[in-house]
């Protein structure tokens, strides 16, 4: 039928969806040409979904701070349009920071941090909806709606403990508090990540470790409560808690007991135990001897005695939730802390080939270093940074990475850190340094003295030969090999660009916001119509968001195609399903959510 059946069409090439490692987070999208970056938040119904639910005008400054920016406030009317361009569904209202000022019953901008008058003509479109709306009294805020079927995004007024949607705006080298992107949450000064999935507790330590913290402590009881709730919440009634005893003995005191965060067990604020009568000292020492003991928290106990310590840390498994600080570390970076002195670093693995040299500028234009590894900690750190599923997928072939030593021409042949220190902790490949030549070599010349540079080596995948993933081996320093980069939490640590580079649409596309667009007045079947935008470098237009649907709309003189095409019947059936999968023309899967009509 498509073959058949003439239509006319539009183009584009969009630039919109590069949010890159510039932004606080892969979430938030970049706007080109701007040090500018965005986080629309959409309400989503699924309980089993992190930060699932809408926020009242507080509670969205608050998850906008969190997030790594503010809510969002408007500098000009273009700015205004590109947000209300980026909305995704018609059936959502989002906080923004426009806020009636009781005091002296006007709107403001306000962030959360700072507060700014609204100048009503700097802003005409929306001037007419400010304008019919006041406070009423009450504690109000802006909300944009997209009204349908009127088909605009218009202003609306509520009250501040209204729930809804929200937008964030922060800067391209803002850092979020917590790792949201990753599902991480925040309250009490600190971050969460909360595993619904039962593991033995071994595995989630492992677990929370690869994620840069510890199994959760409990040190409040808004903590201890909110711990239970998630567990109900996921029909759950026990979970991990973040406390181990290892191989009990009758010398064991309270004591020698500590959190996993480093914390006594007799130091913590509240006192949960079940320790039927005795005090915690005498509870501790009439356990058996000889096991592990684990904590566990029962979300079902209503009273204080909802924590206890139980001897199946290797059979049982069960949901737990990982703990880290505040998260220091931009996005792209991770974050690990020492747990004894409480010191934080960020490392980035670096995929792109360099010689050691040049690796160790590379870092240093970051604000970083190449990676030293001086102690046990921070091997394994490294090492489960590399060894990532990522790096080891059947499309990346295995690396081995630099680190930062190397023999610098010594005739010792002995190796050393980038400040002249000695290797006082090693992981060599079979337990042994390498051999490396003490004497020039000849390179198609004369000989020339040569340094050999320190790797962890990311082949050593044979555990039958005994060689753990991640012991270290020598090579010429002029070898290009990936590296790992690492930098104090506290330092100024560069992000690679300050601003989203601008666009340029060439005729006969014409702009509109972070893409390129061409109406083509010829009408062709869809695969002629295609192939047409192909020539141009481009492809049929494939429609993301409610506001560049409202600008598509605008284009259109009669029916036309556009990029997206049913492909196959859904497999997933049910209320809310979509009968057909959809194809974007660049052969992307398309999930378009509400904005699919």
């Amino acid at each position: 039928m498509t073959n058949l059946l003439q239509l006319l069409f539009v183009c584009a090439v969009l630039f919109g969806a590069r949010n890159a490692s510039r932004c606080p987070g892969r979430e938030w999208v970049a706007r080109a040409g701007t040090e500018d970056c965005y986080f629309i938040y959409v309400v989503n119904n699924d309980p089993f979904t992190p930060g699932a639910e809408a926020q009242t005008f507080e509670g969205a400054i608050e998850e906008c701070i969190i997030r790594g920016g503010n809510i969002f406030t408007a500098d000009d009317d273009e700015e205004l349009d590109y947000v209300k361009s980026r909305l995704s569904s018609e059936l959502e209202q989002y906080w923004f920071g426009l806020s009636f000022r009781l005091e002296t019953n006007t709107w403001s901008w306000w962030d959360g941090v700072s507060q700014r008058p609204f100048n009503q003509n700097d802003f005409p479109n929306l001037t007419p909806w400010v304008s019919n709306a006041n406070g009423n009294g009450s504690r109000t805020g802006g909300v944009l709606a997209f009204e349908y079927p009127a088909n605009v995004v218009q202003f609306q007024p509520k009250s501040y403990d209204e729930k809804v949607g929200f937008i964030c705006k922060g800067r391209f080298n803002g850092r979020p508090l917590c790792k949201t992107e990753d599902g991480w949450t925040f309250d009490s000064d600190r971050c969460y990540l909360h595993v619904p999935e039962p593991h033995h507790f071994g595995i989630a330590q492992e677990y929370c470790f690869k994620e840069g913290g510890v199994v959760a402590t409990i040190n409040s009881e808004r903590e201890n409560m909110r711990m239970k709730m998630w567990l109900l919440k996921h029909s759950n009634r026990v979970a991990w808690l973040g406390i181990k005893i290892t191989n009990k003995t009758a010398n064991t005191a309270a004591g020698d007991v500590k959190w996993e965060d480093g914390t006594l067990i007799t130091d913590t604020a509240i006192n949960h135990w079940q320790t039927d009568g005795l005090d915690l000292p005498n509870y501790i020492r009439q356990l058996d001897n000889g096991h592990d003991y684990c904590g566990e928290i029962q979300a079902m106990i209503a009273n204080n005695n909802d924590w206890s310590l139980q001897s199946n840390c290797h059979s049982r498994s069960l949901p737990f939730a990982c703990e880290s600080e505040k998260t220091f570390c931009p996005y792209g970076w991770s974050e690990h802390s020492d747990p004894d002195s409480g010191a934080r670093t960020c490392y980035r693995r670096v995929p792109e080939p360099k010689s050691w040299d040049e690796a160790v500028r590379s870092c240093q234009s970051l604000g970083a270093k190449l990676v030293e590894i001086r102690d046990a900690l921070t091997h394994r750190v490294v090492r489960d940074i590399i060894l990532t599923e990522e790096s080891f997928s059947a499309s990346i072939p295995k690396m081995s990475y630099w680190i930062g030593a190397r023999n610098y021409k010594n005739a010792q042949r002995r190796f050393q850190w980038q400040d002249g220190t000695s290797l006082t902790f090693t992981d060599w490949k079979n337990g042994v340094q390498p051999e490396v030549p003490n004497q020039p070599i000849t390179v198609g010349g004369p000989p020339e003295p040569v340094d050999y540079c320190v790797l962890m080596d990311g082949l050593s995948t044979i555990p039958q030969q005994g060689i753990p993933r991640g012991s270290w081996d020598a090579q010429l320093c002029t070898e290009e090999l990936p590296y790992v980069c690492a930098a104090d939490a506290a330092a100024d640590i560069s992000i690679p660009d300050t601003i989203m580079p601008d666009i340029t649409c060439n005729a006969p596309f014409e702009r509109f916001h972070d893409g390129c667009y061409m109406y083509n007045e010829t009408a062709l079947n869809r695969e002629a119509a295609q192939a047409h935008c192909a020539a141009q470098g481009s492809y049929l237009v494939t429609i993301n968001t409610v506001g560049e649907n409202q600008h598509i709309l605008g284009l259109l003189k009669s029916d036309a195609w556009i990029g997206l095409k049913a492909t196959s019947l859904n497999p997933s059936t049910g209320a809310g399903r979509w009968p057909w999968l959809y194809q974007q023309a660049n052969g992307a899967p398309f999930n378009g959510g509400s904005i699919l009509r």
